[in-house]
């Protein structure tokens, strides 16, 4: 049974807290209580020089990252302390699993699934749809299809015919209508204690999964 997100951050909490005693020295100088809380979270998002930062309890709070770290992006897990204004200082950035790059930049990291998704309208792109999907295979990421906006097609069958050749080397391809919740519930019990980006061009309801 694979690990959810909340169970690889207990385990890394040991090895945390050990980065945080060897950088301890230099806490001073970042407003930081003597009695501030070591913690683990997630990166919701990064812009600019500040991060949303989710922490084991569910909070989000927004932090600012130490010069001497490495930028964060989406799906980092990285070490932070609260200071005195209800704001965090991200410390230290913990060792990533994965990374998803574009352009030979880190855009996303931690990844546990992919998700292609493309639509009846814009109509899906076969040239597009392959270069996503280097791109996972690149990255040695598990990526699946997902094709929105069924509803709008006057033929399914053909539709399901054009994505068979995905299928036949492996791929998984969802049907959804998200406007007619059609698949969605279904959908949905996949993203559970999972880590997911969610890929594709404007318009085809990456915002609405």
């Amino acid at each position: 049974m694979s690990l959810t997100r909340r169970q690889k951050w207990r385990i890394e909490k040991i090895q945390a807290e050990r980065v945080v005693r060897a950088n301890k020295a230099a806490d001073s100088n970042q407003n930081l209580g003597n009695s501030a809380e070591v913690q683990i979270g997630l990166v919701i998002t990064r812009y600019g020089q500040r991060l949303l930062v989710e922490s084991e309890a569910g909070d989000l709070v927004q932090c600012t990252a130490r010069r001497n770290i490495d930028l964060s992006v989406a799906g980092d897990q990285v070490i932070f302390q609260m200071s005195d204004d209800n704001t965090g200082v991200v410390t230290a950035l913990l060792e990533r699993d994965n990374t998803l790059e574009r352009s030979h930049k880190i855009i996303a990291a931690n990844i546990d699934e992919l998700w292609l998704v493309v639509a009846i309208e814009p109509h899906y792109q076969f040239d597009l749809i392959d270069r996503y999907l280097v791109v996972a295979e690149n990255g040695n990421l598990p990526i699946r299809i997902v094709v929105n906006k069924i509803e709008l097609s006057k033929n399914i069958e053909q539709v399901k015919t054009d994505f068979a050749m995905y299928q036949s080397i492996g791929y998984k391809v969802s049907y959804l209508s998200v406007k007619e919740q059609i698949g969605t519930a279904e959908f949905k019990q996949q993203l559970n204690d999972k880590t997911h980006i969610f890929l594709g061009q404007s318009g085809v309801g990456k915002s609405s999964h």
